[in-house]
């Protein structure tokens, strides 16, 4: 019950709780009013109107005040809240039941990865990236009691490779449009720091044209340092380092 309240999009609770503000107003001069103007034949009936009015409108506004205060707990999940999870700070971007999808709030840069030619190629199945997010990483960041949240996510295949079954991945160009309203959402930093910098895609470009002219090299998108989804150009694996990762996954929502 919990759960599914603390899904209720923050918008419907602001609704809510003014209906019930307003409906307890309402019945308040309602009742001043009536006794003001009570007379022996409908002063009576009145009276009682307002009373099971005031009830229901109080039980509205209770109801509501309830609602409110579970889903802005310091431990409340809702989309575009922070969410801390294996000492890192991260950002939930959908809610699904006992569910959630988060991606780091932070841009990442691991002096132990190495970029390089299969950082992000050839595609995200036979990636580096893919290996260390699901090797290196999970197993560094992630305690047992932690790992075991982390559900295996289906990555829907491309135009070449197939599917894959990861517990950590990168956003695509369509997730980042999707999850992301616009390019001021998309804008990420590393901690600590207040300049802005890219932060890497799983999707890949093949075959992409430069300056109207058919480029050799494997493009991979990117989210530049204003926010925007650039899967045209991208990034070559030689200026790769320019840019950080931003990991995502599904995790079990914390029920204690």
């Amino acid at each position: 019950m919990i759960s599914y309240i603390k899904s209720i999009p923050g918008s419907v609770l602001i609704i809510i709780g003014i209906i019930g503000v307003i409906a307890l107003v309402f019945t308040v001069l309602g009742i001043v009013f009536s006794v003001k103007k009570m007379d022996r034949q409908s002063g009576v009936t009145n009276w009682v109107f307002n009373i099971y009015t005031f009830i229901v409108s109080t039980t509205i506004a209770v109801i509501s005040l309830f609602i409110s205060i579970v889903n802005l707990s310091d431990d409340t999940i809702v989309v575009g809240s922070k969410y801390r999870f294996a000492g890192m700070d991260w950002r939930v971007l959908e809610v699904e039941a006992d569910k959630m999808l988060i991606i780091s709030e932070y841009v990442l840069l691991d002096d132990n990865f190495i970029f390089g030619p299969k950082t992000l190629y050839p595609y995200w199945l036979e990636s580096s990236a893919r290996e260390y997010l699901n090797d290196t990483f999970y197993n560094a960041i992630f305690r047992e009691d932690e790992q075991v949240r982390i559900l295996e996510t289906t990555i829907p295949p491309d135009s070449i490779s197939n599917a894959t079954l990861d517990k950590i991945f990168l956003m695509s160009t369509e997730d980042a449009l999707r999850y992301f309203p616009n390019d001021k959402s998309r804008i990420a930093f590393y901690k600590g720091d207040s300049v802005a910098v890219p932060w890497l895609l799983r999707s890949v470009v093949e075959k992409p044209i430069l300056n109207g002219l058919p480029c050799p090299d494997i493009h991979f998108a990117q989210v530049h340092v204003n926010g925007e989804v650039d899967d045209f150009h991208g990034e070559t694996v030689n200026t790769i380092i320019n840019a950080g990762f931003r990991p995502a996954m599904w995790i079990m929502i914390d029920s204690s």
